[in-house]
């Protein structure tokens, strides 16, 4: 779900999505690494909030949650993350960016 434009000063956009990717949903490079960077097995909620400082500055504010769908499993996918060594079992994103275009 997108609300919102950033396009000119004082403008906000907030963005917000649920992910529930099995670990054997998709081969493992196809996977989509725009959230939870990419592995499987994983489901939880992102969401991102931006605000237009000026027409040329935009501030934004990411967060992200997910945990394990099935604990017996490893990620999988196309992370950097071992799976049987060092699986991600709960994931969190706190992000703070600021833009400039020119």
């Amino acid at each position: 779900m997108v609300c919102g434009s950033t396009s000119q000063k004082k403008n906000w956009k907030l963005r917000s999505c649920w992910q529930h990717v099995e670990q054997y949903a998709l081969g493992v490079n196809r996977l989509d690494s725009d959230y939870f960077e990419g592995p499987a097995n994983l489901q939880g909620f992102y969401c991102a909030f931006a605000y237009s400082i000026t027409d040329d500055s935009i501030g934004t504010v990411r967060f992200g949650y997910a945990n394990q769908i099935k604990d017996n499993l490893g990620p999988g996918g196309n992370s950097l993350e071992i799976p049987g060594i060092n699986a991600v079992k709960n994931y969190h994103l706190v992000q703070l960016d600021p833009t400039w275009r020119f």
